[in-house]
């Protein structure tokens, strides 16, 4: 089931504080994230309200952290998805990111649709439309390959080459589909007697194929930590000799560009702490994520959309 939003329309101006307190909400709603101005999030206490705004207030969360919405644009809502959390309803539960999302903003579940996917146990930014025009823009987007991300992920051996691309076909119902993705060995970790070399790469999907990112590094030779399915370390020996389990796959879509009308839009999500302590358990530094989002991209950036590009027509929205 999804949060239950309380609602409440501004009738004259305040400051945020004085607003929550005088309709009975504590103060550390704003802490947990459950607080909302205009649909978006907000913490602290330097807002003012004004007639008319929109305040909501979501019921707390038996586990995991509030959904968290990085941004908004034209439509568009881009959401922090935690690694246990499926982008759609599965057969497992109808909980998903997008009915929390929904639940959030207080509409319909089919009034929203992700860009991409997620897998269940990747973390990162997802896209999500709510209107025909960001439904259109994001169909747009894709048939120009314009829809831009990078992902950050940990593999227990480093590819062969410190750059390059992976173009291995992917098993799709009815056969098999052209894949493309670029990547990067931003820093390779020295081998040790217990582990091998593991690496934290760049990779820059340019195709949006189910299970892609996974299925190219288990290829190359360097699946990625936690990855069951595709051969991936799930344990390693710590210098204290105890044994350490990942409890999600090691990889996380970090950067996301679309380009609008007037605009290159970009949001950026940091690594979870959980993938920063497995780094340096490996013997990594945390410095090492910063470093590997500010690097050069590895595929050909998009100027915003200007004059008519090819028909848009509906696509099938695939799993990055």
């Amino acid at each position: 089931m999804g949060s239950r939003i309380q609602r409440w329309v501004v009738e004259s101006e305040s400051s945020l504080e004085d607003f929550l307190r005088g309709v009975g909400v504590a103060d550390t709603a704003r802490d947990e994230g459950r607080v909302f101005l205009n649909r978006k999030r907000v913490r602290g206490d330097e807002y003012r309200v004004a007639p008319g705004d929109v305040v909501s207030l979501g019921s707390p969360r038996g586990a995991g952290a509030p959904l968290d919405i990085l941004d908004e644009r034209k439509g568009f809502y881009a959401v922090h998805k935690p690694a246990s959390l499926p982008t759609l309803p599965d057969r497992n539960s109808d909980r998903s990111l997008l009915s929390e999302l929904a639940d959030t903003l207080d509409v319909p579940r089919t009034s929203l649709g992700a860009v991409s996917r997620l897998d269940v146990g990747v973390s990162g930014i997802v896209l999500v439309w709510s209107n025909e025009e960001s439904l259109e823009a994001a169909e747009e987007a894709k048939l120009r390959g314009s829809h831009y991300r990078r992902y950050l992920g940990i593999t227990s051996a480093a590819p062969k080459d410190d750059r390059g691309r992976w173009t291995t076909p992917i098993p799709q119902r009815g056969g098999q589909k052209a894949a493309d993705t670029r990547y990067a060995v931003s820093r390779q970790l020295p081998a040790t007697d217990r582990d091998s070399a593991a690496a934290l790469l760049v990779l820059e999907p340019v195709t949006g194929r189910s299970h892609q990112l996974r299925i190219h590094t288990s290829a190359a030779g360097s699946p990625l930590f936690g990855d069951r399915r595709y051969g991936g370390v799930l344990r390693v020996t710590g210098d204290d000799g105890g044994v350490h389990q990942l409890s999600r796959i090691a990889l996380h879509c970090a950067v996301v560009e679309l380009p609008l009308a007037d605009e290159v839009w970009r949001v950026s999500c940091p690594a979870p702490v959980e993938l920063e302590n497995w780094w340096e358990r490996l013997g990594g530094q945390v410095q090492d994520f910063p470093a590997a989002l500010d690097s050069e991209s590895l595929v050909v950036r998009h100027a915003p959309n200007q004059g008519p590009g090819p028909p848009t027509r509906r696509v099938r929205k695939n799993r990055s």
